[in-house]
């Protein structure tokens, strides 16, 4: 137990309320807390900025723990409707207070205004709000606690009141219950107020004797935050006003060796049309490992990494150049102009000089105005079997290759050549193209298609004795991958890896050479798969 005088006068909390409220990162807007053994509720409004001086007026909070609801108000004989009318002291409230005259239960709701402007995703399994940023992530700004606590992130509770321009008022009920008298705990009664530039707050002690006697002391008052300018607010257009920053990249070497570095402002570069003259050039080929990308393929629900193209969902999207093993290229304008800034911090830690230089698709689509096909293993592949899907549906009304279910999807939008050069991204990969081209078989309708009913188990075998049946030529080199391949990932991440992986390494070449390479030769395989079933099923496309 504290000592009890200190207890009695809050010494603690005093401290709390000066140096630490309305500077956490998260603002405690609604609800109770229990605070040194006592009894805190908090609450918070916004008032107009020309009204503050109503907030100096006394320590008493100047907005209720309610709802402000939409209604008629009256003026003498006037009558009209007000949408958003604020509280007797000109408040605002950030949250409401539901009730339902006990029908239905009470509940804490945030302003829809504060919602609204915030463009904020309600998860309702954990009552967190969301904010989606320009990298696509999601960041926390509001939740609301299983006992009806709301709280805030203060930056987005600043910004909301330099928006409306009004000032921030957290209010705060702090009470301390000691039993007994306050004789029999050697205190007295006291009352004293405390008014400085942004706090405003009273402290008072007394005892009670009915029902009981104890003694008490009460801290009710209130911590004004002013606003910024509007111009600082953060939300569009003011947010469009704020320079943007663009980071340097290597473009080459100089004469020394030593890498050669340029800014990445479109607005400071040259063009075609002989802007800025001896700057580099917009269309300056910049070089990264191919590493950068691995941020965005282990986030298949937010990134998008199609061939010549990198998305954030709805949010941006930069035209890429993935058509090379080790490196991706961009070009300098581009970074400028379409990455969002931490995106183009991210892509910075990853810049390299390099001999390397456009890819030829690149190239023919850029500068040739050249319709093209990815022609690197792992886009190759995806996009043949994207088109072979649709074809065969169109064809014959089923699916060869069973749509992946959402939870499994990933595994094809992430296929790709390794990158960290490690077994347990190859395992990975190799799992994925499994699923998507073995697991996926559609063995119901297969079986449909036989001449005569036979009891085989397993797609391959099914597949086998379908394309045996219809005599097409060099089936087995195809059936034969698709064992192989079934037998790496069983021997591989089916089970411990053993004689039988060691077996089966060796046919793939692993023993011998790296997975990058050998998981080219994967997929080249795979494409020459996609391909064989064109050819005999869908010849009019091939």
């Amino acid at each position: 137990m504290p000592d009890l005088r200190d207890y009695f006068f809050q010494r603690k909390n005093i401290d709390f309320v000066k140096k630490t409220l309305g500077k956490e990162l998260w603002i405690q807007v609604s609800g109770n807390r229990n605070m040194d053994a006592s009894s805190a509720v908090f609450w918070a409004a916004l008032m107009p900025v020309e009204n503050i001086d109503e907030a100096y007026r006394d320590c008493s909070w100047n907005s209720h723990i309610g709802t402000q609801c939409p209604g008629f108000i009256e003026y003498g004989d006037k009558i009209t409707y007000e949408a958003n009318p604020l509280s007797f002291d000109s408040c605002l409230n950030i949250v409401h207070y539901r009730d339902f005259y006990g029908i239905k239960p009470s509940y804490v709701e945030i302003s829809e205004e504060f919602r609204l402007l915030n463009n904020l995703y309600h998860d309702t399994n954990t009552n967190i709000f969301y904010e989606i940023e320009n990298n696509g992530e999601c960041a926390e700004v509001a939740k609301i606690t299983n006992d009806d606590c709301v709280y805030i992130k203060l930056k987005s509770l600043m910004r909301y009141a330099a928006a409306k321009q009004m000032a921030l008022l957290l209010f705060f009920d702090i009470r301390v219950k000691i039993p007994g008298s306050l004789l029999e705990n050697g205190l007295e009664a006291f009352s004293d107020t405390v008014k400085e530039d942004g706090l405003f707050f009273g402290l008072w002690g007394d005892e009670q004797r009915i029902p009981e006697t104890y003694s008490y002391s009460v801290l009710m008052g209130k911590k004004i935050l002013m606003p910024k300018p509007v111009e600082e607010c953060g939300y569009a257009p003011y947010s469009y006003n704020k320079a943007k920053e663009y980071l340097d990249y290597i473009i080459g070497i100089d004469e020394y060796g030593e890498p050669k570095s340029y800014t990445s402002n479109p607005d400071k570069l040259s063009n075609y049309f002989g802007a800025n003259p001896g700057a580099p050039h917009y269309l300056t080929p910049v070089f990264f490992k191919k590493d950068v990308l691995q941020r965005y393929l282990s986030r298949p629900d937010i990134f998008s990494v199609e061939a010549g193209y990198l998305r954030c969902q709805q949010l941006w999207g930069i035209e890429i150049d993935n058509e090379h093993k080790d490196v991706v290229s961009v070009y300098l304008g581009d970074l400028g102009r379409d990455l969002p800034a931490q995106e183009q911090a991210h892509w910075k830690q990853y810049n390299i000089a390099t001999d390397e230089k456009l890819s030829t698709n690149a190239i023919k689509k850029d500068f040739l105005c050249a319709f093209t096909r990815p022609e690197i293993s792992d886009l190759k592949f995806k996009s043949n079997f994207e088109r072979f899907v649709d074809a065969w549906r169109k064809k014959y009304q089923w699916d060869l290759f069973l749509p992946l279910s959402q939870d499994d999807e990933y595994n094809f939008k992430t296929l790709h050549l390794p990158i960290t050069g490690g077994q347990e991204e190859f395992d990975h990969l190799v799992l994925s193209l499994v699923k998507t081209i073995i697991d996926s078989l559609n063995e119901k309708e297969i079986v449909k298609q036989f001449k005569n009913s036979t009891d085989l188990k397993g797609g391959i075998s099914k597949l086998e004795y379908w394309f045996s049946e219809l005599n097409l030529s060099d089936y087995q080199q195809q059936i034969k991958f698709l064992r192989n391949l079934q037998e790496l990932r069983s021997t591989g991440t089916g089970h411990r890896k053993g004689k039988g992986y060691k077996k089966i390494a060796e046919v793939f070449g692993l023993d011998t050479d790296n997975y990058v390479d050998v998981f080219d030769r994967i997929l080249l395989q795979a494409n020459a798969f996609i391909l064989f079933l064109t050819t005999n099923f869908l010849p009019s496309d091939s």
